[in-house]
């Protein structure tokens, strides 16, 4: 009402009594807690449930593993659509992993403590290539950055990815992958000919894709012709790869350093 007794009305004719406030709806924060390997959040869910599930591999004499279910689906949602799904895995219980068991070992590592992960992991037995690899089939986006993280940090201690891990992740990731362009720039960064000769780095060259060799080859010469001439450098920010949806999300994923 105006200050005269009579209802006030908006320009388009409208009675501003019947106009009313719209509700403001609270917007819900992102939960981005699958993002990164936490431990108070590893803690929580394997008190909060004690439903377990089995993986087997599928090798002969595949062994089998028992794993937190709640854990597991949290971290990867291939594992959640097919465990709380209708397959035939969410009612036996049981989900074969076409998958070295070595490297099923790493991932419940991984799964329960990182720490072993991070602490434990030689060079290349499995490589990052192969747990990535596992991390990319399975849907575990927490597990592909710290691959990414553990091949960077290889890589400032001068440790370069076997042409054979080469071989193997550009077999089995698509072309597009985060982690084929990492590895080049591993190269691009430390790779110098005296690191041929060591073990059997020579004798499987030969192996590795031609498209590699090429990235590489072009990503040197453009680093030679830039003036960087500085030896071992590790010339990337391992975070580029990291496939963050955008800046809150990055600063909200950050999880603790190797």
């Amino acid at each position: 009402m105006s200050s005269t007794g009579e209802e006030s009305v908006t320009a388009a004719g409208n009675s501003t009594a019947e106009l009313t406030a719209t509700p403001v709806t609270a917007v819900k924060k992102a939960d981005w807690s699958t993002h990164y390997w936490d431990a108070k959040k590893v803690a929580n869910l394997i008190t909060s449930s004690s439903d377990l599930v089995t993986l087997q591999t599928t090798e002969e004499g595949g062994r089998k593993f028992s794993v937190h279910k709640a854990l597991l689906c949290h971290y990867s949602p291939y594992f959640n659509s097919a465990l709380n799904g209708n397959f035939s895995e969410a009612k036996d219980g049981l989900h074969p992993l076409a998958i070295n068991e070595q490297v099923v070992t790493r991932f419940i590592g991984w799964l329960y403590t990182r720490n072993s992960f991070c602490s434990t992991l030689p060079e290349d037995r499995p490589s990052a290539s192969s747990l990535y690899i596992f991390a990319d089939r399975y849907d575990v986006l927490a597990l592909r950055r710290d691959c990414l993280n553990m091949l960077s940090s290889l890589t400032r201690r001068n440790i370069i990815t076997s042409y054979t891990s080469v071989v193997n992740a550009y077999g089995n990731l698509p072309e597009s992958s985060p982690y084929l362009r990492a590895l080049e720039q591993t190269y691009i960064c430390k790779w110098t000919p005296d690191l041929d000769s060591i073990g059997d780095q020579d004798a499987t060259r030969a192996t590795a894709p031609s498209n590699f060799l090429a990235a590489v080859m072009v990503g040197k010469a453009r680093r030679n012709g830039s003036g960087d001439h500085r030896p071992g450098c590790c010339c990337y920010n391992v975070c580029r790869f990291h496939e963050h949806e955008s800046d809150e999300e990055r600063e909200a994923s950050k999880p603790s350093p190797f």
